[in-house]
């Protein structure tokens, strides 16, 4: 009984330390790879070396499962990048409505080169996480056009998908937005800062639970 408490009293106090101090934030952007890189000390990066053909549901090479939704095109790995293409308004029936990208573990951040996000109606990306409900990240609002370069995401609470949706609301819809991307890393372990603090707190409750489930 006693060995879960631990792990929820760290993620309880992710929580509650970023959300109650004055420089607390549900979300850390970067838009330097080594700033990000920096901030989260221990990650995993995909290159997409591996070619995957187009097909509503494929697997990278480091577990994550891109699923395709309404649609047959585009969802891919090819030239060492990964390839997607969504079209939310329903324009051209063959194009994806959205793109999920499941991992095979809960992560706390995310990071990728990406290329052409805003060329076409603009491409959003969605995911919960700060553990209050989803978000939704325009990429038009932090890359600008064409959408081109590096953003890193670091959230408050462990998170395990991400949906790309058209920003249909961007000029009109002119149709669909094809994107790629390269160097996706990942973060499944809180950014070191919060670490002492996370532990500490976790530890404190542990102590004051343990003599009560020691009578179990």
């Amino acid at each position: 009984m006693s060995t879960n408490i631990l792990p929820m009293a760290i993620a309880g106090a992710a929580l509650l330390t970023l959300t109650t101090t004055g420089t607390a934030q549900a979300v850390t952007f970067f838009t330097n790879r080594t700033a990000w890189e920096s901030a989260v000390g221990r990650f995993t990066t995909e290159t997409f070396d591996a070619p995957v053909a187009n097909a509503p549901v494929i697997t990278f090479a480091n577990g994550v499962t891109s699923t395709g939704s309404g649609g047959s095109i585009l969802n891919e790995i090819g030239g060492g990048t990964y390839l997607g293409r969504v079209d939310t308004s329903g324009n051209f029936p063959d194009h994806f409505r959205e793109i999920r990208w499941v991992f095979p573990k809960p992560v706390f951040g995310f990071a990728a080169d990406w290329i052409d996000t805003t060329t076409g109606s603009g491409l959003t990306v969605s995911g919960n996480f700060d553990g209050s409900g989803v978000q939704t990240i325009s990429f038009r609002d932090r890359l600008g056009d064409p959408g081109t370069g590096f953003l890193g995401i670091v959230g408050i609470a462990s998170f395990s998908e991400l949906v790309f949706r058209e920003e249909v609301a961007v000029f009109g819809d002119i149709g669909d937005e094809f994107f790629q991307v390269d160097n996706l890393s990942t973060t499944v372990v809180p950014t070191p800062a919060l670490l002492p603090g996370l532990i500490g707190l976790g530890l404190g409750i542990w102590r004051k639970r343990k003599p009560e489930a020691m009578t179990d």
